[in-house]
């Protein structure tokens, strides 16, 4: 019966430790406390003794293992490698001045992106559909904060 109640409770510890990884909707979860029960029950059928260390063991293990989930994983999940990471607010740049200005796309334009105008990040719309990062790109217009650009053919 320890057998059953040992694998019963590392089936919980995983079931709790990849929930934050899978979207489930609780499932993971309701699962987790399922396998937790059955430990305990198993346990408790060897001995009382047995069965409040599984208790202990259960709760303790799964709490234990969703937090060092959230720890390891919830930053990865929360910024995609294809996001751009930038730091607090960001005012909005005067973009009165910019037409006709020459830049290079900080980010793929698909239509909108960034681009680097005059040493600071604007918010951008491709005139013709996708432009690469890193490409070169010239100020069509600027209407309000909307500021259009196209690639700069050299």
């Amino acid at each position: 019966m320890l057998i059953l109640a040992s694998a019963l409770l590392v089936a919980a510890l995983a079931l709790c430790f990849f929930e934050v990884l899978v979207i489930s909707f609780g499932m993971m979860t309701a699962l987790a406390l399922v396998c937790a029960g059955g430990s305990c029950w198993a346990a408790f059928r060897h001995s009382p003794e047995a069965g409040w260390l599984f208790v202990f063991l259960n709760m303790a293990g799964m709490l234990a293992a969703f937090l060092v989930s959230l720890r390891f994983f919830s930053s990865r999940l929360a910024l995609k490698k294809t996001q751009v990471e930038e730091g607090g607010y960001q005012p909005v740049v005067d973009t009165s001045g910019l037409a006709g200005k020459s830049g290079v796309a900080f980010t793929p334009l698909r239509p909108g992106g960034t681009a680097l105008i005059d040493g600071q990040k604007v918010d951008v719309v491709a005139a013709g559909g996708f432009i690469d990062k890193d490409a070169r790109v010239r100020v069509l217009s600027v209407e309000g904060t909307k500021v259009t650009v196209e690639r700069e053919v050299l």
